[in-house]
């Protein structure tokens, strides 16, 4: 898995300066550099509530945040050895947009973005982007109260669709690649829409539906190398991402590692509903989308 050039995405909040540490931390847990982008995009809201700013004056705008970016956060980026420094400012009346725009242009091997509490207001742009972007390149979305930048241990909720080799692979590559620990957790649902109207049934066919995932995911572990760094588990949830995100939290797990999309997606859908929930919820670690 190429971590190489990142495109770093900033709002000017408070939050962007643990971005950039986090972004230098990595950079120091690869021990490589890295071509980092520092983007930001001027809201549309702002732009529209002056409509004194005319061309000129939105151009000298963005040479003016784009100068204070490189001045605020190239120091830090350099401690953790960064290669290539680029600072990108526009003010497209779409962020989303901007940034996949930017995106297809570059063709980067991971989008970094601050994580909202919710999914409301600005804290949809990361949904927005997944959703869209059809290269899929991984996200890292980072939480404003993230506490460390150090990744050692991986918490990784697999499922067993057949894209879950290939999805492992990438896994075990990152976790050689950080020098850490994973443990991949498999959350299995068994259907209870019918169970009431079952007879003396309700145990056997949990049995049974367990005993198919486990043996399932056997096969697949069976199947993969290099997974020395891993181990894997097999429980039981009704709410996939919330039991991913409270066994990643009770384990004490430095990054949340889930995939995109578990199947192809219909009409075009790149996002699948695991990912959709935990991105609605408030995380207090991490979250890779591969």
């Amino acid at each position: 898995m190429k971590i190489e050039k990142i495109l770093l995405c900033l709002d000017l909040s408070s939050t962007d300066e643990l971005l950039v540490r986090y972004v230098a931390g990595l950079q120091r847990n690869l021990q490589q550099s890295m071509a980092i982008t520092l983007f930001h995009n001027i809201r549309y809201d702002f732009l529209s509530a002056h409509p004194e700013f005319d061309g000129a004056m939105v151009d000298r705008l963005k040479k003016k945040v784009a100068r204070e970016l490189r001045g605020k956060y190239s120091p830090l980026l350099e401690e953790g050895n960064s290669g290539a420094l680029e600072v990108i400012v526009m003010a497209e009346s779409r962020t989303e947009e901007a940034i996949l725009a930017q995106n297809r242009r570059e063709k980067y091997d991971w989008l970094v973005m601050g994580k909202k509490n919710e999914i409301s207001s600005s804290g949809i742009l990361p949904w927005r982007i997944l959703a869209a972007d059809e290269s899929e390149t991984p996200m890292l979305l980072i939480p404003s109260d993230s506490q460390s930048q150090a990744i050692n241990s991986l918490m990784v909720g697999l499922d067993l669709a057949r894209s879950s080799g290939s999805f492992l692979e990438k896994v075990t590559l990152l976790a050689e690649q950080l020098d850490a620990r994973w443990h991949a957790l498999h959350v299995f649902q068994p259907p209870l829409t019918y169970f009431p109207f079952i007879e003396q049934a309700d145990d056997a066919i949990q049995r049974d539906i367990r005993k198919k995932a486990q043996n399932r995911l056997d096969e697949l572990w069976k199947s993969q190398r290099n997974v020395d760094s891993g181990s894997v588990e097999l429980v039981q949830g009704s709410d996939i991402g919330r039991t991913l995100l409270d066994h990643a939290m009770d384990k004490g797990k430095d990054l949340l590692v889930i995939k995109r999309i578990s199947r192809p997606g219909l009409l075009g859908h790149r996002l699948g509903g695991v990912a959709r929930h935990i991105l609605s919820q408030d995380i207090e670690l991490p979250l890779l989308i591969l």
